[in-house]
Formats: C-alpha cells, sequence, structure tokens
C-alpha cells in the first residue's frame, strides 16, 4: 500500500473517530436528536472524503503531472456535488436539526485540518522507519 493510500486511510479514521466524538458531545449537551444531526454532517463529510480519495487514488501512480491534477480536480468537483446533494437529501427528507447537521460537517473538517499534518508527519517518520 502506497504512503498516499496510507495516509488517504488515516484521514477517514480520523474523521470517523471525530465523527464519533461530535456526537457523544453533541449527545452529553443537547441530548438525542442533536447528537444524530451531528453524527449526519460528520457522516457527509467522512464520506465525501472517502469518494475524493477513491477516486484521486483508484488510478494508480500517476507520474505525468496534467493527467494527475485533471484527476484531482474531477474528484473535488465530485467530493463538492456530492455534499451539496447529500446536505439537500438531508434537509430536506429527514427531521434532523439543520443547526447540528452543519456543525457536525464543519467540526469533522476543521478537525480534520488540523490532525492532517500531524497525521502525515506521523506516517512519513513510521515509514521512515521501516
Amino acid at each position: 500500500m502506497s504512503t498516499h493510500v496510507k495516509t488517504a486511510l488515516s484521514l477517514i479514521v480520523i474523521q470517523l473517530l471525530i465523527t464519533v466524538l461530535a456526537g457523544l458531545l453533541a449527545f452529553w449537551m443537547a441530548g438525542y436528536s442533536l447528537a444524530v444531526s451531528a453524527l449526519a454532517g460528520g457522516g457527509i463529510c467522512l464520506l465525501t472524503t472517502a469518494v475524493f480519495s477513491l477516486r484521486v487514488f483508484s488510478g494508480g501512480i500517476e507520474f505525468e503531472p496534467g493527467r494527475f491534477m485533471r484527476r484531482l480536480m474531477v474528484a473535488e468537483l465530485q467530493k463538492i456535488l456530492l455534499t451539496v446533494l447529500l446536505f439537500i437529501a438531508a434537509i430536506k427528507w429527514s427531521q434532523l436539526h439543520q443547526v447540528g447537521l452543519l456543525l457536525g460537517f464543519i467540526t469533522v473538517t476543521l478537525a480534520s485540518w488540523l490532525v492532517l499534518p500531524l497525521a502525515v508527519a506521523y506516517l512519513t517518520d513510521k515509514l521512515k522507519s521501516n
């Protein structure tokens, strides 16, 4: 498994843990209904990150920068569209709290951005030692 795939998988695991923590915190602060909404918002972030990672890294190693950038841009566009569609579906067809949904998504997104450099540094050190 390549370093890039390991990094993507570690980000997904980190997002899963943050989603669970956000749900537990929401449950503790406001109860079941808000916790479910926060979990759904975190789940949207988690699912779209997984789809993005699958799209970017499923093509194998790409040595031509132009082709890799094209694949990266298409994956990002798909991630944005999927995020919008999932939010529309969650708001339209469920009884979720919209604020809780958005807060769960934002919490997982921001926490992932803060934790990702640490995860990359850890994986890089780990791979160098092996």
